[in-house]
């Protein structure tokens, strides 16, 4: 990206896969070209069970919905994904969706 004079950027994508009862599987993945610090997953607020995996940890947001939120030393590196945790719905949750 810098030798063709690119932008340097991370691009975070959630990555939802269903399994039985409504839970979620959630894989945070960086599709840009810049290592970065992974941000906070906001949820639905029909979300209102689940747990976090590795660096992430659940949290209650202030609406009271749920999130899951990086530890301090958190990276994802370009064009990987981590799992961060799982969630159970009272409805589908989208497959993928972009994080800014």
């Amino acid at each position: 990206a810098v030798r063709d004079g690119a932008p340097l950027a991370a691009h975070f994508v959630v990555q939802a896969s269903a399994t039985a009862g409504g839970v979620h599987d959630l894989v945070l993945r960086n599709d840009g070209n810049l290592d970065a610090a992974p941000p906070t997953v906001e949820l639905p607020a029909h979300c209102r069970l689940g747990d976090a995996l590795g660096r992430y940890r659940l949290e209650i947001a202030d609406d009271g919905g749920l999130r899951l939120s990086p530890g301090g030393d958190a990276l994802l590196r370009a064009a990987t994904r981590m799992q961060i945790g799982w969630v159970r719905c009272e409805h589908a949750l989208e497959h993928e969706w972009s994080i800014r």
